[in-house]
């Protein structure tokens, strides 16, 4: 797209169709890079007015912190390591959620006292945060896949993994919408 205006509009056009096909309580996972080229656009923000407007009710906004991002220097901002993933689902339904755990801060399960004077009992294991900080996709990898690999934000498989565990059953069908590198199988 060569301006805001027309990615808006396709973006619309592609999530009206999968709205339509998505079953009620049906999961839309979409990870969204922000575009500084002439500036800040606010992309993220109009992508979720679009599917707000369409229907579709926001669950979250998840955080992917991308550990080893490659420098892209910008005049007056910070370096972007961020890609932002928004979860929304389509209403009638309630959707599927299976936290994604991982190792809490203690093993022990002695009751403990908090700075505020609370008690409680710590887990062994905790619920992921929805900041997920990962390194960014094996350019090696893929190029030995493919040698004329080429795509501007790669996204590794951990993300994927992570939100089909939390939001699918086994037999339900998945659908790597933007096809992107086609990690995805």
């Amino acid at each position: 797209e060569t301006n805001l205006t027309e990615y808006v509009e396709n973006f619309r056009r592609f999530n009206e169709e999968k709205y339509r096909v998505l079953r009620p309580g049906g999961v839309l996972v979409t990870i969204i890079g922000e575009t500084y080229t002439g500036g800040y656009h606010g992309v993220c923000t109009e992508a979720e007015r679009v599917l707000r407007d369409l229907g579709f009710i926001i669950i979250d906004q998840v955080i992917w912190v991308k550990s080893n991002q490659r420098y892209a220097p910008h005049n007056l901002r910070f370096q972007n390591t961020k890609e932002n993933i928004i979860v929304a689902y389509k209403p009638g339904a309630e959707p599927n959620f299976t936290p994604v755990m991982r190792q809490g801060s203690s093993k022990d399960n002695r009751i403990k006292k908090s700075s505020t004077g609370l008690h409680y009992i710590p887990n062994e294991e905790t619920c992921i945060t929805n900041v997920i900080t990962t390194s960014v996709y094996n350019w090696k990898e893929l190029k030995s896949i493919d040698p004329d690999f080429h795509h501007e934000a790669p996204c590794v498989n951990t993300i994927y993994e992570i939100f089909i565990e939390a939001y699918s059953q086994p037999g339900d069908t998945i659908l790597d919408g933007f096809v992107g590198t086609g990690t995805l199988s």
